[in-house]
Protein backbone atom coordinates (compact mmCIF):
# COMPACT_ATOMS: atom_id res chain seq x y z
CA UNK A 1 0.00 0.00 0.00
CA UNK A 2 2.47 2.53 0.94
CA UNK A 3 4.53 1.87 -2.70
CA UNK A 4 0.93 2.66 -4.00
CA UNK A 5 0.71 6.10 -2.73
CA UNK A 6 3.83 7.11 -3.21
CA UNK A 7 3.41 6.14 -6.95
CA UNK A 8 0.13 7.91 -6.77
CA UNK A 9 1.99 11.10 -5.27
CA UNK A 10 4.45 10.79 -8.40
CA UNK A 11 1.79 10.00 -10.93
CA UNK A 12 -0.01 13.47 -10.00
CA UNK A 13 2.87 15.42 -9.65
CA UNK A 14 4.04 14.10 -13.31
CA UNK A 15 0.46 14.93 -14.18
CA UNK A 16 0.42 18.48 -12.99
CA UNK A 17 3.73 19.31 -14.11
CA UNK A 18 2.31 18.09 -17.60
CA UNK A 19 -0.90 19.92 -17.27
CA UNK A 20 0.58 23.65 -17.29
CA UNK A 21 2.66 22.83 -20.63
CA UNK A 22 0.66 23.61 -23.56
CA UNK A 23 -2.27 21.64 -24.63
CA UNK A 24 -1.15 18.61 -27.26
CA UNK A 25 -2.89 18.47 -30.17
CA UNK A 26 -5.16 15.30 -30.09
CA UNK A 27 -6.18 16.10 -33.65
CA UNK A 28 -4.57 18.81 -35.82
CA UNK A 29 -6.76 21.23 -34.03
CA UNK A 30 -4.69 24.18 -35.35
CA UNK A 31 -4.82 27.07 -33.10
CA UNK A 32 -4.27 25.89 -29.69
CA UNK A 33 -6.58 26.90 -26.65
CA UNK A 34 -4.15 28.69 -24.56
CA UNK A 35 -3.35 31.01 -27.57
CA UNK A 36 -7.34 31.54 -28.21
CA UNK A 37 -7.35 32.39 -24.78
CA UNK A 38 -4.46 34.93 -24.98
CA UNK A 39 -5.87 36.38 -28.36
CA UNK A 40 -8.92 37.19 -26.74
CA UNK A 41 -7.57 38.99 -23.33
CA UNK A 42 -5.67 41.31 -26.42
CA UNK A 43 -8.81 42.26 -27.91
CA UNK A 44 -7.12 40.36 -31.16
CA UNK A 45 -9.97 37.81 -31.92
CA UNK A 46 -12.85 39.87 -32.78
CA UNK A 47 -16.84 38.68 -33.15
CA UNK A 48 -16.02 37.80 -36.87
CA UNK A 49 -13.15 35.95 -36.48
CA UNK A 50 -14.08 33.62 -33.76
CA UNK A 51 -15.59 30.96 -36.89
CA UNK A 52 -12.19 31.13 -38.47
CA UNK A 53 -10.60 29.09 -34.88
CA UNK A 54 -10.30 25.21 -35.77
CA UNK A 55 -12.88 24.13 -33.47
CA UNK A 56 -12.96 20.82 -31.49
CA UNK A 57 -15.65 19.10 -32.83
CA UNK A 58 -16.92 16.00 -31.33
CA UNK A 59 -17.86 14.18 -34.43
CA UNK A 60 -14.38 14.77 -35.33
CA UNK A 61 -12.67 12.71 -32.22
CA UNK A 62 -15.45 10.06 -32.51
CA UNK A 63 -14.49 9.20 -36.19
CA UNK A 64 -10.71 9.46 -34.70
CA UNK A 65 -11.50 6.62 -31.97
CA UNK A 66 -13.26 4.81 -34.68
CA UNK A 67 -10.81 5.04 -37.29
CA UNK A 68 -8.52 3.75 -34.04
CA UNK A 69 -10.58 0.87 -34.04
CA UNK A 70 -10.84 -0.35 -37.29
CA UNK A 71 -6.76 0.05 -37.35
CA UNK A 72 -6.83 -2.14 -34.18
CA UNK A 73 -9.27 -4.86 -34.94
CA UNK A 74 -10.48 -6.89 -37.74
CA UNK A 75 -14.12 -5.93 -37.47
CA UNK A 76 -16.08 -3.48 -35.11
CA UNK A 77 -17.71 -6.96 -33.72
CA UNK A 78 -14.43 -7.84 -32.65
CA UNK A 79 -13.60 -4.94 -30.99
CA UNK A 80 -17.36 -4.80 -29.32
CA UNK A 81 -17.21 -8.31 -27.98
CA UNK A 82 -13.27 -7.16 -26.43
CA UNK A 83 -14.43 -3.75 -24.37
CA UNK A 84 -17.97 -5.20 -23.85
CA UNK A 85 -20.09 -2.60 -25.73
CA UNK A 86 -22.81 -3.84 -27.25
CA UNK A 87 -21.99 -2.89 -31.09
CA UNK A 88 -24.90 -1.17 -31.53
CA UNK A 89 -24.63 1.15 -28.49
CA UNK A 90 -20.90 1.71 -30.23
CA UNK A 91 -22.67 2.34 -33.82
CA UNK A 92 -24.87 5.18 -32.00
CA UNK A 93 -22.30 6.72 -30.72
CA UNK A 94 -20.18 7.23 -33.80
CA UNK A 95 -23.31 8.43 -35.41
CA UNK A 96 -23.51 10.97 -32.53
CA UNK A 97 -27.07 9.74 -31.06
CA UNK A 98 -25.12 8.37 -28.01
CA UNK A 99 -22.99 9.93 -25.19
CA UNK A 100 -21.12 7.79 -23.41
CA UNK A 101 -20.08 8.07 -20.23
CA UNK A 102 -16.58 8.26 -18.85
CA UNK A 103 -16.43 4.62 -17.60
CA UNK A 104 -17.38 3.80 -21.20
CA UNK A 105 -15.41 5.78 -22.95
CA UNK A 106 -12.10 4.03 -20.50
CA UNK A 107 -13.59 1.07 -21.56
CA UNK A 108 -12.86 1.94 -24.93
CA UNK A 109 -9.88 4.07 -24.56
CA UNK A 110 -8.17 1.29 -22.21
CA UNK A 111 -9.02 -1.62 -25.14
CA UNK A 112 -7.57 0.56 -27.61
CA UNK A 113 -4.12 0.54 -25.50
CA UNK A 114 -3.97 4.66 -25.68
CA UNK A 115 -1.61 6.34 -23.28
CA UNK A 116 -2.64 8.59 -19.92
CA UNK A 117 -2.33 11.11 -22.08
CA UNK A 118 -4.10 10.88 -24.63
CA UNK A 119 -7.02 9.63 -22.67
CA UNK A 120 -6.87 12.38 -20.68
CA UNK A 121 -7.13 14.90 -23.75
CA UNK A 122 -9.94 12.98 -25.04
CA UNK A 123 -12.04 13.02 -22.31
CA UNK A 124 -11.52 16.64 -21.55
CA UNK A 125 -12.47 17.11 -25.60
CA UNK A 126 -15.51 14.96 -25.22
CA UNK A 127 -16.82 17.09 -22.03
CA UNK A 128 -15.63 14.14 -19.51
CA UNK A 129 -14.21 14.35 -16.48
CA UNK A 130 -10.13 13.62 -16.61
CA UNK A 131 -9.04 11.20 -14.18
CA UNK A 132 -7.64 12.88 -11.01
CA UNK A 133 -4.90 11.70 -9.78
CA UNK A 134 -6.06 12.56 -5.95
CA UNK A 135 -8.82 10.76 -6.70
CA UNK A 136 -7.93 7.24 -5.43
CA UNK A 137 -10.24 5.06 -7.84
CA UNK A 138 -8.73 7.43 -10.79
CA UNK A 139 -5.22 6.78 -9.28
CA UNK A 140 -5.58 2.82 -9.53
CA UNK A 141 -6.93 3.73 -13.60
CA UNK A 142 -3.85 5.80 -13.73
CA UNK A 143 -1.47 3.22 -12.18
CA UNK A 144 -3.00 0.30 -14.89
CA UNK A 145 -2.79 2.79 -17.87
CA UNK A 146 0.53 3.41 -16.93
CA UNK A 147 1.45 -0.26 -16.66
CA UNK A 148 -0.22 -0.95 -19.79
CA UNK A 149 -2.75 -3.21 -18.19
CA UNK A 150 -5.58 -5.09 -19.93
CA UNK A 151 -9.20 -3.79 -19.34
CA UNK A 152 -9.62 -7.30 -17.52
CA UNK A 153 -5.98 -6.67 -15.49
CA UNK A 154 -7.87 -3.31 -15.00
CA UNK A 155 -10.74 -3.80 -13.52
CA UNK A 156 -9.23 -6.83 -11.45
CA UNK A 157 -6.81 -4.34 -10.02
CA UNK A 158 -9.85 -1.78 -9.25
CA UNK A 159 -11.84 -4.38 -7.70
CA UNK A 160 -8.72 -6.04 -5.32
CA UNK A 161 -8.97 -2.85 -3.62
CA UNK A 162 -12.68 -2.43 -3.58
CA UNK A 163 -13.64 0.37 -6.63
CA UNK A 164 -15.78 -0.38 -9.13
CA UNK A 165 -14.79 -1.68 -12.43
CA UNK A 166 -14.66 0.22 -15.48
CA UNK A 167 -16.07 -1.75 -18.26
CA UNK A 168 -19.83 -2.91 -18.46
CA UNK A 169 -18.84 -7.27 -18.56
CA UNK A 170 -17.49 -6.50 -15.26
CA UNK A 171 -19.73 -4.23 -13.61
CA UNK A 172 -22.60 -6.72 -14.33
CA UNK A 173 -20.23 -10.14 -14.00
CA UNK A 174 -19.54 -9.00 -10.55
CA UNK A 175 -22.51 -6.79 -9.74
CA UNK A 176 -22.75 -7.97 -5.77
CA UNK A 177 -18.92 -6.83 -5.18
CA UNK A 178 -19.24 -3.85 -7.02
CA UNK A 179 -21.03 -0.55 -6.15
CA UNK A 180 -24.37 -2.24 -6.25
CA UNK A 181 -23.01 -4.23 -3.36
CA UNK A 182 -19.94 -2.78 -1.23
CA UNK A 183 -17.28 -1.56 -3.60
CA UNK A 184 -15.98 1.88 -3.73
CA UNK A 185 -16.01 4.71 -5.99
CA UNK A 186 -13.73 7.45 -4.48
Amino acid sequence: FPQNLIYCISIYHYFTLHLKQNERNFISMGIQTDKILKDIKNGAITDASINAIDSIDESRIRTQIANDIDAAFPSRSQFSAACGIHGSQLSEFFNGRKKFGRDNLLTIFITLHYDCDKIQDTLKYLGETMLYARNKRDCHIIKAIHDQKSLEETDRFLMTDGYDPISPDAKELYRGESKYGNGKQH
